[in-house]
């Protein structure tokens, strides 16, 4: 009995002791050509005035504060990254190196960031990210990748859309999936300073909102009994199976 003790105290040292083998964080790094980030934090930021201001994904387990879902298949190496604040105060747009993935690859985001302590201060509502694939110089983008934040890990699985609606009702729609074609009416935010947004759309993704990938969206606004001009655009979603 002292013999079967004394080997079941030594596997035990043994496993607590061993080396513990962590999965390599993929994550992308800023343009060699341009490896400071070109950041604007003030009160007068001016506005592109783009109706999409962002588009994220809550409920995706992530390192980091910040994470991408490049498509697999992108030969290009490159994503450009915007990110506003709800308040118009913080902006910015970079060009970052992606590393090699594969299909269903999440990848961190290094941010450097000088405003690191203010950005971390906004709620998860509160900052809206922009990617796609390519340099930042690509003009007349309408296909994104996924995002997300740290503080949107915990909050259920849906598709979001940060708009600048021009303080119009604002609806969404699915249009590419015959099953769910449902016009639906986002949440306009009534509190606070609304310079760089002012609403906010979600997909419910608790079930797989959709069967195609990448998914079409309509973003749809009526201001006074008057139908401003609709945004159709793709979203390539990230394999949530993985």
């Amino acid at each position: 009995m002292d013999r079967v003790r004394k080997f079941g105290l030594i596997g035990a040292l043994l496993t607590v002791f061993s080396p513990i083998v962590y999965s390599i964080d993929l994550v992308a790094t800023l343009d060699p050509n341009s490896p400071i980030l070109n950041e604007v934090y003030k009160d007068d930021v001016p506005v592109s005035g783009k109706v999409i201001a962002g588009v994220g994904m809550s409920g995706l387990a992530v390192n980091g504060e910040l994470a991408l879902f490049p498509k697999a298949e992108s030969s290009l190496g490159f994503a450009c990254v915007q990110v506003m604040s709800r308040d118009g105060r913080y902006w910015a747009e970079n060009t970052f190196v992606l590393p090699e993935i594969d299909l269903g690859d999440r990848v961190q985001v290094s941010y450097p960031s000088k405003y690191n302590d203010l950005l971390n201060e906004y709620d998860a509502d509160d900052l809206a990210i922009l990617s796609y694939s390519g340099r930042c110089e690509k003009k007349k983008v309408n296909n994104f990748m996924v995002t997300t934040r740290q503080k949107l890990v915990d909050k259920s699985s849906a598709l979001i859309v940060y708009v600048n609606s021009s303080r119009a009702d604002t609806y969404i729609r699915v249009m590419n999936d015959p099953s769910k074609k449902v016009t639906k009416k986002c949440r306009r935010i009534t509190e606070g300073r609304r310079t760089g947004y002012d609403t906010i759309c979600r997909v419910d993704m608790s079930e797989r909102a959709t069967a195609v990938n990448p998914v079409k969206l309509g973003i749809y606004r009526r201001k006074f009994n008057k139908s401003l001009k609709p945004v159709q655009f793709l979203v390539s979603l990230p394999e949530l199976n993985s």
